[in-house]
Order: structure tokens, then sequence, then C-alpha cells
């Protein structure tokens, strides 16, 4: 009945404009949910974690939180350099080729180590 379809995802549309003004439908279907963290809580954490282990990429994920921040992201709540949620979910589609949920947390960690391969590349 309606408990058992509230523990199951639904399928989910979201529409998504690509940098040409073109529409990019996508669509994500899940299993059953787990009683835990919701997963950005989770994803977080388990970045954190991963971070803590790779303490050299530290400055390099701080400095990426700042440069995908919007501008004046003081001024807007939740008053965090939090990029906007249409444009994460954009860079999810053409990373991985999925929108649904927050990326693997290891795949953060070989985007934020290329980009300090780049700075360092840029630097030369």
């Amino acid at each position: 009945g309606g408990t058992q379809r509230s523990r199951q995802l639904v399928l989910s549309l979201s529409r998504l404009t690509d940098m040409s003004g073109a529409e990019v439908v996508t669509a994500s279907a899940g299993a059953r949910r787990r009683p835990s963290m919701p997963a950005p809580a989770r994803y977080g954490g388990g970045l954190f974690l991963a971070l803590l282990a790779r303490p050299g990429l530290v400055p390099t994920a701080i400095r990426q939180l700042f440069v995908m921040a919007p501008r004046r992201w003081w001024a807007r709540r939740p008053h965090l350099p939090v990029p906007p949620a249409d444009y994460m979910a954009f860079r999810q589609v053409t990373a991985t080729g999925r929108a649904d949920g927050p990326p693997e947390v290891e795949d953060t960690i070989v985007w934020l180590e290329w980009c300090r391969s780049m700075r360092a590349v840029s630097r030369r």
C-alpha cells in the first residue's frame, strides 16, 4: 500500500538545459530507500573523510568551492558558497551521464586531483 510506495523511490524526471540552450531530459529510478542519512549528508561525510586521508587536496577543494560559488553568495540563503543546484545537476550529467543523487566521492577526489594538476601546469 502507501507504506510500500513511500519506501520506494519513484521515477523522477528533471529537465536541464545544456550550454547551447537545448533541453536535456534525464530520468533516474532508484531502488528501496535505506533508513539512514540523506544522500547529501552521506556524500559530504564521505568526502570529508576522503579529504582527511588526502590533506594535500584540502586547499584545492576549498579553492574549487569558491570558484564554483555564485556571485554574491553571501547575500542569498543559505549564505554558503554552494553552487546552484541546476549547475551541479548539469555538471553531474556531463561528468557521469546521470543526474540521480550526489556524485561518487571517488569521482570528486579524481576531479580535485585533476584540478590540482591543472593549476600546477598553468603556473609553469
